[in-house]
């Protein structure tokens, strides 16, 4: 499949959107829905932004570029050439964006997924849209998650005690980025700081027997999300008791991602899974994790009774963290099974055996 076909098969599913909502027009300014919408295009100038520097407006019949002077080289020389989209170009002093769509919308019927006046908010409709990845942005995803573990094996063997967090985030960082992806999230947290906080983001503290880095890598709108752990010295026994607990939850959240299950069925396998293990309490303590591809999380999985259906092809991220310790990657789910797209096999593993088979999960690497 080609690039301008991956886009035309993602224009049917707008469109099938639009004759389902009785619409004539959808407006995508969020990154991500860009992203997707033309096969790994990037609309981004500010990393903190949500919007993205240009939106993509669908009709029945036709697809437009909307942006300003300043962006519209750039956007058709490196990310829309070829793809077909007309451009509507407004210089950067004059109107805006909005009144630029609402210009050559007037008078359609439009959703959006980011607020606009005279639009309806679709947001939840235009991402379910982007769940079930064709077979090239699979393919992209695996480079993704190679190019991530690639990145984060390499910083932890070359992490040491006396480094502070900050150190070891910006060796993670410069990594990540020698192969064009963004850390889109970036946790460290050494010793103490892993048991207090579930979200640590780095800071100056020192490294001394304990380190867990966590990252969120972003390229071509995909987001990889991973987690591991260095321990200098020998391990203790409460924290090795506690990661092959947290080895087996995941491991049970992975055995039960299946295309045709639901999110509710995977939550209860979980939370068995954690009382299995022996701390019956900790999934209280910190989301799960849930489906991911063009955002961080689509959806989390938090109750039993969710019937959101689990796509073929959809990616997800399970997350389970038992105080102290932590499991995490991304996964297709395929009809077959669930492929781990960021294995580490330079660092130490846990078979875990569930009900599907052995699964491989990471061990905390002791240096």
């Amino acid at each position: 499949m080609t690039r301008a076909e991956e886009v035309a098969e993602k224009e049917k599913r707008v469109r099938q959107l639009l004759e389902k909502q009785n619409l004539d027009g959808i407006v995508l300014t969020k990154r991500g829905n860009f992203a997707w919408l033309t096969a790994g295009g990037d609309n981004h100038v500010g990393n903190a932004t949500e919007a993205g520097i240009a939106s993509l407006l669908i009709t029945k019949e036709k697809k437009f570029l909307i942006t300003d002077n300043i962006e519209f080289p750039r956007l058709q020389a490196e990310e829309i050439e070829g793809l077909g989209f007309e451009p509507v170009v407004f210089p950067w002093y004059e109107g805006g964006r909005e009144a630029a769509i609402s210009n050559r919308a007037a008078g359609m019927k439009l959703a959006s997924d980011l607020p606009f006046d005279g639009a309806a908010m679709m947001e939840d409709e235009i991402a379910r849209l982007r769940w079930s990845l064709l077979e090239p942005e699979v393919e992209r995803y695996r480079w993704l998650g190679r190019a991530c573990a690639e990145a984060v094996s390499k910083t932890c063997r070359q992490m040491r005690p006396g480094r502070s967090e900050f150190a070891a985030a910006g060796a993670i960082s410069a990594a990540l980025q020698e192969s064009g992806i963004s850390p889109f999230v970036l946790l460290v947290a050494a010793d103490e700081r892993i048991k207090h906080f579930r979200h640590p983001i780095p800071t100056d503290n020192k490294i001394r027997h304990c380190c867990m880095v966590v990252i969120c890598g972003q390229r071509w709108g995909l987001i990889l999300s991973m987690t591991r752990l260095v321990h200098f010295g020998p391990l203790p026994e409460d924290l090795k008791r506690r990661h092959l607990a947290v080895v087996a939850v995941d491991a049970a959240a992975i055995a039960a991602t299946r295309p045709g299950s639901t999110a509710g069925q995977v939550f209860s396998a979980i939370k068995q899974a954690y009382a299995h293990s022996g701390f019956p309490e900790e999934w209280r303590l910190h989301h799960q994790g849930g489906a991911t591809g063009y955002a961080g999380r689509d959806w989390k999985a938090c109750r039993e009774d969710d019937n959101t259906p689990l796509l073929e092809n959809q990616a997800f991220a399970w997350n389970p963290s038992i105080t102290g310790t932590k499991s995490e990657d991304t996964i297709i789910a395929t009809s077959s099974d669930a492929e781990i797209l960021c294995p580490t096999p330079d660092l130490p593993t846990i078979a875990v055996q569930t009900e599907v088979g052995p699964i491989e999960r990471a061990d905390i690497l002791v240096v």
